[in-house]
Order: structure tokens, then sequence, then C-alpha cells
């Protein structure tokens, strides 16, 4: 969403002040099922056409996803974002 900022790397319950990514990871996986990629999500984080630069998601790993046979990107898995975005 345009204006919200998403931010990972907090430790368990800790206030905004501790936050820091390279010590607490904090991961989106696309991973719902069974060992291994075959059922995960075709995308972990999508976004639209019309996502500008003042949506914020940082500090996360993104991982799992499984877009190999998604309609869409035959290679995206984690991250997708349609190649119009004007930024």
């Amino acid at each position: 969403m345009n204006g919200v900022a998403v931010y990972g790397g907090y430790p368990t319950g800790g206030p905004n002040s501790a936050r820091a990514p390279g010590k607490y990871t904090t991961t989106l996986s696309g991973e719902i099922g069974d060992e291994g990629n075959s059922d995960n999500t075709y995308y972990v984080v999508s976004a639209n056409s019309i996502v500008n630069n003042t949506a914020i998601l940082d500090g996360f790993t993104i991982t799992g996803g499984n877009a190999r046979w998604a309609p869409r990107s035959p290679t995206a898995g984690g991250f997708t974002m349609p190649k119009e975005t004007p930024w």
C-alpha cells in the first residue's frame, strides 16, 4: 500500500529502538506444507503496478516462493512486481 512502511528485524516483543535487521531475522516464507517447494505459494510478496516509492518493505528475508508454474512469471518466487511500475 502506498504510504505504508513495514519493518522487520526486531527481537520478539522488543521495542522499536531494538530494531537490528542484521541481528534479528524476520522471515516472510512461502513454505506452507510439505518439505520442499512443490506446494509453496507462487509469490511470497507481490506488488501491483499502483504501488509507488512511498511503500516500504524493509528488514525481511523473503524465502520459499515457488513460481515455476505461476501464471504471471515463470521465474519470480520471492518477490514480484510488474515491469510497468514507474520507478
